[in-house]
């Protein structure tokens, strides 16, 4: 939140690739950047079960496709499958999209050609249909508008009548919605699916304790920017900073979600 409006994500995205371009990145990062080359995701988790997380529950080929960002493929197959089922309830059958990596942990450290390859690769998979992308990163790295992404599709059917939805009687009264950086580039009072979220909430007589989205003042997770593998207790702080003391936290981005989840105290659950 630089008060003469630099912005110093981007100043370090720049320093980096400086760096990938004087081969001195750093050996987390270099780690880092292997394991995307040899495995095709920044936790360097077998390729082979990229798509492991739909089973054999495929849908016939159907119109549009349904892109699954790493966070959520290897880290939170559930969520996978859940967006799946919800895009079912709205009356979409897409494709699960069998491609790879979009590129974005790789544009975060520096490394814009490989990162460039990648989304070029999962574009082609998406052909020329209408993609659904859960992740908050993938959808940015892959130049697709605010529309794709999952939660804003769901909410939008929400909104004209396509899918009805009720709270449980156990819901929580309160959830603090916590803000993706990823969404920065948003201006204010342009929409976001944090503030699509929150209108949700509000419908179904829930609060969200926190409010003013996009909020160009709340600081990062500290899941970004190679964060956890230059500054892991560094990053864990960041993560500990934005969570509440107690109740329930709502990440709309699966990466940040993880993050949160690893630091979050007993009895404050993180959901996506």
């Amino acid at each position: 939140a630089c008060p003469i409006g630099l912005a110093p994500a981007s100043v370090g995205r720049a320093l980096r690739a400086e760096l990938v371009a004087q081969d001195a990145l750093p050996a987390p990062l270099a780690a880092l950047r292997e394991r995307m080359a040899r495995e095709g995701n920044p936790d360097g988790k077998p390729r082979a079960e990229r798509h492991a997380w739909r089973g054999e529950d495929a849908p016939p080929r159907a119109a549009g496709r349904y892109f699954v960002g790493c966070a959520a493929a290897y880290g939170r197959p559930e969520e996978a499958c859940a967006g799946l089922a919800l895009l079912r309830a709205i009356g979409a059958e897409p494709e699960v999209a069998q491609a790879g990596c979009c590129g974005a942990p790789l544009a975060e450290i520096g490394c814009g050609r490989e990162a460039d390859a990648l989304a070029r690769a999962a574009r082609a998979a998406l052909a020329e249909e209408s993609p659904v992308v859960l992740g908050t990163e993938c959808r940015r790295q892959l130049g697709l508008p605010p529309g794709a992404s999952l939660a804003r599709q769901v909410i939008d059917a929400w909104r004209d009548g396509r899918l009805r939805l009720r709270a449980r009687p156990t819901a929580p009264r309160e959830v603090r919605l916590v803000e993706s950086c990823q969404l920065r580039g948003a201006k204010r009072g342009e929409a976001t699916d944090e503030a699509a979220a929150a209108e949700l909430f509000a419908a179904l007589g829930v609060t969200v304790g926190n409010g003013d989205f996009p909020n160009h003042h709340a600081t990062c997770c500290g899941a970004a920017g190679g964060m956890p593998d230059m500054a892991p207790a560094a990053a864990r702080a960041m993560a500990a900073a934005r969570l509440p003391a107690s109740g329930v936290a709502v990440s709309l981005d699966t990466r940040c979600a993880n993050h949160l989840r690893g630091v979050a105290p007993d009895g404050v659950p993180v959901l996506g």
